[in-house]
């Protein structure tokens, strides 16, 4: 990374237009490692529902070399402090699987994922704010994509086509499984929730498609994108894309003036009676109802994985202190709807230190990146209490890719000089403390 700090990279988060992130040119090596992470987007996103073998991700391999590229070319670096509570984090829950006086059978393999999936968060790379801003445009440009994908679905449903099905055209040796790819919007309509073809399920397209809306209307504020991406949003009949955008309205606000705040308001009734008359607020309200009623999809993702837990915890002090082993099947799961998050499954499987450890461990990844929390909290939300993503890689590694591993914020110069090049530190401050006092004025 070039030490030069240009205007762009000093200017705060939601300051700076489109165009100026499109005219900001990138420096040295800095155009080859966007090539590289936005490949490993593509992948990530479009390519979820490729894997080999079935149970295993493509975007694991390609997330996982990209990170190793990244090291080797020396353009981030191992930080000691996430080093150390990653080597804690693991240690403790092979520890307490391997000592545990309930003896319980354990899955290495389960172990094994566990470690490598997470490896890559242990990884820096410092970046100017102009490269992070860039990388975020394209991610627009991909949701862009899956917006119209969406669109194009719901055209083919409406003029009495059958939806494409992906899992027609791949060989099933090299097909995701586990995942509703096709849902209906419910049991007796003649409509399928759209997926945008290639996402694994609508859920995935709808956490997507939220995030990009997220991201549009804060940073970028070309209202017409945010617009389209969010009808596409609400079109998909996802509620856990929708959740990720109200859960992050407080984050949102900062970023808007106070005259787009007024036309919210007015537009937001008008907004719902168009909701409810397409049937996204009877949908919507209809997933709600479900959070106290066993076997349904709510409660099986939002509320009975806690309630499992605390069961299993609440056995005696070894089942709270050990689990019952990696990879084993609580007892007391007794349906098929139950969908369980990292918290959860690893309080289950390993015991709650190891939880609350791992738990503190990814929160201080999410939080010391210096990214802009409209991109920060959905993403925290979405990997602790919507994804069920402990050993899944598409929301795991979305993290990896948009919060953890580059390093943007102010603080990049000086991380840059203590990780690599000490003798530029006092110019680097220099470029930082001119770029402060220039918005100062």
């Amino acid at each position: 990374m070039s030490a030069e700090l240009t205007a762009l990279d000093c200017k705060p988060w939601g300051k700076a237009t489109i165009r100026e992130v499109i005219d900001a040119p990138l420096h040295g090596g800095e155009r080859g490692m966007l090539r590289l992470t936005v490949a490993g987007l593509l992948v990530l996103i479009l390519g979820q529902k490729l894997a080999f073998p079935p149970t295993i991700e493509l975007s694991f391999y390609t997330s996982f070399a990209l990170a190793i590229v990244l090291l080797l070319w020396r353009k981030g670096a191992i930080d000691p402090a996430r080093m150390l509570g990653y080597v804690a984090s693991m240690a403790v829950c092979i520890l307490v699987t391997v000592t545990s006086p309930l003896h319980p059978a354990f899955s290495i393999t389960a172990i094994m994922y566990l470690v490598i999936i997470h490896m890559p968060f242990m990884l820096v790379v410092p970046v100017r704010r102009t490269f992070y801003l860039k990388l975020l445009r394209i991610f627009m440009m991909i949701g862009m994509v899956v917006a119209t994908l969406v669109y194009v679905q719901w055209a083919q449903q409406l003029v009495g086509m059958r939806m494409i099905n992906l899992e027609d055209y791949i060989p099933k040796p090299f097909l995701y499984v586990g995942y509703n790819y096709i849902q209906k919007l419910d049991y007796f309509s003649q409509y399928y929730k759209p997926n945008a073809f290639l996402m694994l399920e609508t859920s995935h397209t709808s956490q997507t498609l939220a995030i990009a809306t997220l991201i549009e209307l804060c940073l970028f504020r070309r209202m017409l994108i945010v617009a389209y991406m969010l009808i596409a949003q609400l079109v998909t009949f996802g509620g856990t894309g929708m959740l990720l955008i109200v859960v992050t309205i407080p984050f949102v606000l900062r970023y808007l003036s106070l005259r787009l705040v007024l036309t919210g308001m007015i537009i937001f009734p008008i907004a719902l009676i168009v909701a409810a008359q397409v049937g996204v607020l009877d949908n919507a309200l209809g997933r709600s109802a479900e959070f106290d009623k066993p076997g349904t999809s709510g409660n099986g993702r939002f509320v009975n994985h806690f309630v499992i837990a605390a069961k299993s915890a609440s056995l005696d002090a070894d089942h709270a202190l050990f689990g019952i082993g990696a990879g084993q099947v609580s007892p007391f799961v007794n349906d098929s709807t139950t969908v369980f998050l990292p918290l959860s499954k690893l309080t289950v499987e390993y015991g709650l230190p190891a939880a609350l450890l791992f738990f503190a461990w990814m929160t201080y990844c999410f939080f010391t990146a210096g990214v802009p929390m409209v991109v920060t909290w959905p993403l925290l939300i979405l990997f602790n209490l919507i994804g069920g993503t402990l050993l899944i890689p598409i929301n795991t590694y979305y993290c990896l890719f948009l919060t953890a591993m580059f390093v943007p914020n102010r603080a990049t110069a000086f991380t840059q000089a203590r990780l690599f090049r000490r003798d530029r530190l006092p110019r680097i401050a220099s470029h930082v403390i001119a770029g402060e006092a220039s918005e100062t004025r």
